[in-house]
């Protein structure tokens, strides 16, 4: 995709994000997008399945709740990158630089293993200001996170009948067990064919 395309695109994909008529969500699964200058792009729940993001400068951009899931983006620049939400799901990350880890685990993780899942559920109740309502919560009582006034540390789907207290795992650890088992191979580095 060369710059105007991408230009209009991401013009287009703002009206929408605006509400204005006229205004299309961006498209742009399968896009050739490698080494795109993306810094500080909105492309707030654009559509980039399969997209190529190979070397892409996606620092500062906003992808919160975009679909990045089996998206190319080896050696992309994901720092400072806005990824709440986002659907990085079987996403190739061998070779890019990430935001924190905290930030990592705020993307859209949806189901994982039941051990990841405890793990999980332990890192949001030490970011709870009330550990014990998860206790509450897998006796029946309303969720922990209803009503309070903190985001949860990781974004997943929670299984109150995996809940066991216990110390939870560090935002380094939380991460790597996550991107282990839903971007594998994020931690190789992959040699490009000359």
């Amino acid at each position: 995709m060369n710059s105007g395309d991408l230009k209009k695109v991401r013009d287009l994909h703002a009206a929408w994000l605006r509400d204005e008529v006229g205004g299309v969500r961006a498209d742009l699964r399968s896009a050739d997008l490698s080494y795109a200058d993306l810094r500080s792009a909105d492309l707030r729940s654009a559509d980039l399945r399969s997209a190529d993001l190979r070397y892409a400068d996606l620092r500062y951009a906003n992808l919160r709740s975009a679909d990045l899931s089996y998206a190319d983006l080896r050696y992309a620049d994901l720092r400072s990158a806005d990824l709440r939400s986002a659907d990085l799901r079987y996403a190739d990350l061998r070779s890019a630089d990430l935001p924190s880890p905290g930030v990592v685990l705020l993307s859209d993780w949806g189901s994982l293993a039941n051990e990841s899942v405890a793990a999980l559920m332990r890192l949001d109740a030490s970011a709870h200001p009330d550990p014990e309502a998860f206790d509450r919560w897998a006796r029946g009582g309303s969720c922990p996170y209803s009503g309070v006034k903190v985001q949860r540390a990781a974004n997943f789907n929670e299984n109150k009948d995996l809940w066991i207290p216990g110390p939870p795992p560090t935002l380094w650890e939380a991460m790597c067990m996550v991107l282990d088992e839903k971007c594998p191979g994020w931690r190789e580095e992959k040699e490009e064919s000359k």
